[in-house]
């Protein structure tokens, strides 16, 4: 799927397993943290901050622009 992507222009071309990688490291981390630190916060809180760091990088500038307009208003194309 992320071939299919980077081939259509809508994300940067990286390396396939990065963005797995960072995305898995990143909820792992917040998973342990939730698990032995006691962290109080809400689980879609969590998500959504992950998302908001990790789409903006990965994505091209037209997707990032649709991505900021879905995430603002949960409205996309």
């Amino acid at each position: 799927m992320l071939e299919q992507l980077i081939a259509a222009g809508r994300i940067r071309a990286v390396d396939i397993d990065a963005p797995v990688e960072v995305a898995s490291n990143s909820l792992y981390g917040a998973v342990f943290t939730n698990r032995f630190c006691r962290v109080k916060r809400r689980y879609e809180d969590q998500a959504a901050a992950i998302l908001k760091l990790l789409f903006p990088g990965l994505l091209m500038n037209g997707e990032a622009l649709n991505y900021r307009n879905f995430a603002a208003t949960g409205e996309g194309d």
